[in-house]
């Protein structure tokens, strides 16, 4: 039995799932669907919590940068524009004319963070399962 290497499996199974989530929510925001908002925010918001980890590896492979054409300056300034910019389109998504279009005014912006946030934590904890099993 050939042998495998886990974090190849995990990081299909990731962009799989990441692919998923945008083409369900570009076809849902066509629409005007709520799912659309719904998996809309949830991708950008996945996508701002994903820049982050990276931001805060970039230390973790200090030694990797060094030897590079570029250093660490460049990998900060990229997944912090990342950032920047994935957390102005969340922003976005919850301006009124955009929940109008949505149908979503009546509800709470609030809870609709702290759902979206406890779905990225739950998938990342369901990740991590599964990278520990597979290892």
């Amino acid at each position: 039995m050939k042998e495998f290497d886990a974090s190849a499996i995990i990081f299909f199974m990731s962009i799989t799932f990441i692919a998923i989530s945008s083409i369900l929510s570009g076809i849902g925001m066509l629409r005007g669907e709520k799912r659309g908002w719904w998996l809309g925010t949830f991708c950008i918001l996945y996508a701002v919590i994903r820049n982050v980890n990276a931001l805060m590896s970039i230390y973790g492979m200090a030694d990797i940068i060094e030897n590079s054409t570029r250093g660490m300056g460049y990998y900060f300034t990229k997944q912090g524009g990342r950032i920047i910019t994935n957390s102005l389109v969340f922003t976005y998504f919850f301006k009124e004319n955009v929940l109008e279009y949505f149908e979503m005014l009546h509800y709470p912006k609030k809870k609709s963070i702290y759902q979206l946030i406890g779905i990225c934590i739950v998938i990342s904890i369901i990740f991590s399962i599964i990278s520990l099993i597979l290892t």
